[in-house]
């Protein structure tokens, strides 16, 4: 279990005073916020006049960026790498983490910068005043405002829902997501590796003998992914992507056949450093999602994977089983890379 901030109760929320809040907001005005550990200004994200007003306090107070709230069971992104940003907030939020996006719809972007940080603070006061307000707020963190009497003193603002009472004693972590984009740039309570392996996906293919259609599958999700991450296929465990192929019978060791060699080097792949091994309770323990080439294959694997394996098995083309083109021509083996190949772009939107 990752580490995460202690909710404090429902209860604990004036909601009397959340209401008030909501109203203030309502006409205009900036209101403080309790965040985890820290005092927030708070503002409508949906008027120009608030946005704006909320910028020259902030600058004022010596606010850190400000950051749009979201809720992770209401996280609809229009956002470069959305899938792996859902996952990062699965997993962490609510927490001390903000998540910076490249944003692709106007619905997201609240200044000319594509750039968009999104937070959802353990603290709940935050997220009960959205609730309240029925709007995207922004926050924007007083890290100097030690109390609601120092906070007023540095903002100007009267209203300050919540206190100070965190113990969390550092701004939330900064991560940066976007297409060719991985980037820590503010440490916190998470680290780098740790939200790699909340971002990406462990994905195999098996097939039989892990010398023709399961290292093709391998090698053309590893293009396919790159390509959508927009970095080189050696790049994409800064994702937090891991790829690898296996084989329900292979003899290990053994590298692909020259045509699979071949049809994938056609589309891109390379299939020159394969080495095949065999599939193992180990390995496919290890995996979050696993492809196999026919139902055949499905069967044999379920009789592997323990019992309580959390992920997910299915075929990889969920329309057909995928022929063996062993003992055929390079034809045979182009178009069952073709079809490998159509199978792993639809898969492509679960995964990104």
């Amino acid at each position: 279990m990752n580490p995460s901030p202690s909710h404090r109760a429902a209860q604990d929320v004036d909601a009397a005073a959340v209401v008030a809040a909501a109203t203030a907001l309502a006409a205009g005005e900036l209101v403080g916020v309790a965040t985890d550990g820290f005092l927030a200004l708070a503002a409508r994200a949906d008027r120009p006049e608030t946005r704006m007003a909320l910028w020259e306090a902030s600058a004022r107070a010596g606010a850190s960026s400000p950051s749009l709230l979201r809720c992770p069971d209401r996280l609809e992104l229009s956002c470069e790498c959305a899938g792996l940003v859902r996952r990062i907030a699965q997993r962490h939020w609510p927490g001390p983490l903000i998540l910076e996006v490249r944003a692709e719809g106007d619905e997201m972007r609240w200044s000319n910068d594509a750039w968009m940080p999104l937070c959802c603070p353990a603290e709940p006061h935050a997220r009960a005043l959205a609730e309240a307000a029925k709007v995207p707020l922004l926050l924007a963190t007083i890290p100097q405002a030690t109390d609601a009497t120092s906070f007023r003193r540095l903002t100007g603002t009267e209203r300050v829902l919540g206190s100070r009472q965190n113990a969390l004693s550092e701004l939330p972590a900064w991560l940066r997501v976007a297409r060719g984009v991985f980037e820590l740039r503010r440490d916190g309570l998470y680290s780098l590796d740790t939200l790699r392996t909340s971002a990406g996906l462990a994905i195999g293919f098996v097939c039989t003998g892990n010398t023709c259609r399961s290292p093709m599958a391998e090698s053309l999700a590893r293009r396919l992914l790159a390509k959508r991450l927009g970095v080189e296929p050696s790049r994409i465990g800064d994702f937090g992507f891991r790829v690898l192929s296996m084989g329900t019978f292979a003899a290990p060791y053994q590298p692909a056949s020259a045509h699979s060699v071949e049809a994938v080097r056609e589309l891109g792949g390379d299939l020159t450093g394969h080495r095949s091994q065999v599939a193992t309770w180990k390995l496919l323990a290890d995996l979050q999602r696993v492809y196999c080439l026919t139902r055949v294959h499905m069967d044999q694997v379920r009789l592997l994977l323990p019992a309580d394996w959390p992920g997910q098995l299915a075929l990889l083309d969920e329309h057909r089983d995928v022929t063996d083109p062993i003992g055929g021509s390079l034809v045979d083996y182009r178009e069952c890379a073709r079809q490998i190949r159509a199978a792993l772009e639809r898969r492509l939107e679960e995964w990104l």
